[in-house]
């Protein structure tokens, strides 16, 4: 049965083959589009005119007649010698052909003048062109909103002149201002007339942020005698406002007071200078006949300052014994409480750090010690990390010491200790740890899963990237990495010119914002401490750590002991 029906179906397609009718039909029907193309395409060759006349009204810019028929020559030499097609108008160059991207014509000429390879040459370099346009479009707006944001300064009060956009002058006040987002902003000045600027625009709109600018920052410019000597006089002849005089002044008298209160309890450190004290119980003496419960408020603070500036020292406890060695904390305690009393000792001496010893690494080191204490306690921790983990001669100890360490350092993220974090991590990617192959090859698969997640989100690619995002979306209690905030302080200081002007008469305000952005971020991270009960002993041993640091082994040592222990 089968093979009948394919005998049937075979006969049936010879017939249908061999049928000449059916064949000439079929060639018929092929030969008649491949005449029509080739009659189109000829008649587009010869008339361009007949084909745009469809389109968006090219003879604005030309009179089309005929195209060049050459494909090797190039299209900007067939333009410039061609008649038939003149240029644009008179304010446009040859070089304008390229970048029209709106009309439709130019395609066209290109895809029928230099044939499919030029055609393809030519949109890729009008993408290109159109890119960089874009690209300098972006970069322009970006520019202009770093300058908003980073030029962001005083509000001009008082009678405005025209100027152009981003440029400066100074005005007959002493001020430097600039048109900055479509607002006459002042971005420098005399520091005096800064100051005044300031307590006037508090009087305007309340806007407390460009005073505390000038508190955390002032010592870039002025000494901490000249900025009360500015406070006292202010407070004694007020500037105020035309048709409010009176009650303007006696509101900057106000916002004058509440700023040396707030300078007592934020930057005490400040009043280590008997000059400076001085002319503080001056200035309350001023102050008693209006503001007689501020006064008196301010002498309270720096009494109680005074008493609670000289104790808050780190101190062991003599009560409780001090283990021997590392391996007796590692046996009666976890990473994570480690990692906890660490961090309750790092915050204590981070608390400690005023926000003005963070301006003074550059030119007064000598009024830094608590951030000079502070680093010095996470950089022998880190040396003694490193330590800790060549002087084991067994392989299993070492092994275990590194786990040890990783887990302390992803319990440092999880707490929000960044500092220490870095500081293990640091000591771990120490070439002297780093080299000892054999041990890192034995340490077990979820410690090394803790270090590839400590790996990429400390990873100095692109100024820290990573890290900063997270710090600052973070809420305290934490602790920040302070070499990142000491690096970024450096960097404004030296990056960033002092004054406007050769005569060093103009403070730079912009700068001051910035620093200031900087410091202000601090504020929220000392104020609120970690709610973790102290473990007497472990603080005493790490205490003995720091007191004992001029006796710890060298860098050459360190390196020494490794080859030693791993030979290359």
């Amino acid at each position: 049965m089968h093979s009948s029906d394919d005998s049937i179906k075979k006969s049936k397609s010879k017939q249908q083959i061999s049928s000449p009718i059916k064949f000439s039909s079929k060639l018929q029907r092929s030969q008649t589009p491949r005449k029509k193309t080739h009659e189109a395409v000829e008649k587009r060759l010869t008339n361009v005119e007949y084909k745009l006349s469809t389109k968006s009204s090219p003879e604005k810019y030309f009179n089309f007649k005929r195209l060049p028929t050459d494909p090797s020559r190039n299209i900007k030499s067939s333009l410039s010698e061609s008649q038939d097609v003149p240029f644009f108008k008179k304010r446009t160059s040859i070089n304008s052909v390229m970048e029209i991207k709106s009309s439709e014509s130019s395609s066209m000429i290109v895809e029928e003048w230099d044939g499919e390879k030029d055609s393809r040459k030519t949109r890729h370099e009008l993408k290109l062109r159109q890119k960089s346009s874009d690209a300098k479009q972006t970069l322009k707006e970006k520019k202009s909103r770093d300058t908003l944001e980073i030029g962001k300064g005083l509000f001009l009060i008082g009678p405005k002149q025209f100027i152009e956009e981003n440029v400066a002058f100074q005005n007959e006040a002493g001020l430097a201002v600039a048109l900055i987002g479509g607002k006459q902003l002042i971005i420098g000045g005399e520091f005096e007339k800064l100051v005044r600027q300031a307590l006037l625009e508090y009087v305007v709109i309340r806007d407390q942020n460009h005073m505390d600018t000038l508190l955390y920052t002032f010592p870039v410019f002025v000494s901490s005698s000249r900025f009360m000597e500015l406070l006292t006089a202010f407070f004694l002849a007020p500037p105020g406002l035309d048709g409010d005089e009176e009650s303007s002044k006696k509101f900057i008298k106000l916002q004058i007071v509440n700023l040396v209160k707030k300078w007592l309890v934020e930057l005490f450190s400040d009043f280590e200078s008997k000059e400076l004290v001085n002319q503080l119980n001056v200035f309350i003496d001023q102050s008693q006949k209006e503001f007689s419960t501020l006064s008196q408020s301010i002498k309270n603070l720096y009494l109680r300052n005074s008493v609670l500036h000289t104790v808050s020292q780190l101190q062991s406890d003599p009560s409780v014994p001090t283990p021997l060695s590392f391996k007796q904390i590692m046996g009666a305690y976890s990473p994570l409480v480690v990692t906890e009393q660490l961090t309750l000792i790092q915050h204590h001496l981070f608390r400690s750090i005023s926000l003005r010893e963070y301006l003074c690494t550059r030119t007064r080191k000598d009024q830094c010690r608590h951030l000079t204490n502070f680093i010095k306690f996470s950089n022998e921790l880190s040396r003694w990390i490193v330590a800790q983990i060549i002087s084991e001669d067994d392989l299993k100890g070492r092994i275990c010491n590194l786990e040890f360490f990783i887990h302390m350092a992803y319990d440092c993220w999880k707490i929000c200790n960044y500092n220490l974090c870095n500081e293990i991590y640091s000591a771990l990617s120490n070439v002297c740890v780093d080299r000892l192959k054999q041990t890192w090859k034995k340490v077990q698969s979820k410690a090394l899963q803790k270090w590839e997640f400590l790996k990429d989100n400390l990873t100095p690619f692109r100024n820290y990237a990573s890290l900063r995002a997270v710090i600052t979306n973070v809420e305290p209690p934490a602790i920040p990495w302070i070499g990142l905030i000491c690096k970024d302080i450096f960097s404004l200081e030296e990056l960033n010119r002092d004054y406007l002007d050769d005569d060093k008469e103009l403070s730079d305000y912009s700068k001051m914002l910035k620093i200031h952005t900087v410091l202000n971020s601090l504020i929220k991270f000392q104020q609120i401490p970690y709610n973790i009960e102290k473990a007497a002993d472990i603080w005493n041993y790490f205490l003995d750590i720091i007191s004992n640091s001029s006796s710890s082994i060298s860098d050459d040592q360190l390196y020494l002991r490794s080859r030693e222990i791993e030979p290359p």
